[in-house]
């Protein structure tokens, strides 16, 4: 395979990765607001068939769906712009890359200082 057929496929893989997410979090997000709008309509109907204040219970909401759903829209956003924009315009956006490892990009500013003092 040239470079150019393996660029595609790649920025293919991610696309489709990417939309997946998407979906994904669209799904989860849909739910977790049919979820709340359940649990409002039941409280409600609870509160008019009783003649006795609504009684408060400690149940799970759909905080976590939303969590979850967020994420996978944000990871999804970001594969389908890595699908989408050229591969400089991802560099800009993500920023210089950092040498943590010594020794791959000469020394670090640690040892270029204790160099310079003894």
């Amino acid at each position: 395979m040239t470079k150019t057929q393996r660029e595609i496929v790649g920025r293919s893989a991610i696309g489709v990765l990417g939309l997946a997410l998407l979906l994904g979090g669209w799904k989860t997000l849909s739910t977790a607001i049919d979820i709340t709008q359940d649990k409002r309509a039941r409280a409600i109907r609870q509160s008019d068939s009783s003649t006795s204040p609504p009684r408060r219970t400690r149940t799970a909401g759909p905080g976590l769906f939303y969590l979850i759903g967020a994420v996978l829209i944000l990871g999804g956003s970001i594969g389908v712009l890595a699908a989408v924009l050229p591969t400089s315009a991802m560099e800009r956006l993500m920023g210089p890359p950092r040498y943590t490892t010594l020794g791959e990009h000469g020394e670090d500013d640690a040892r270029r200082l204790l160099r310079r003092r003894y």
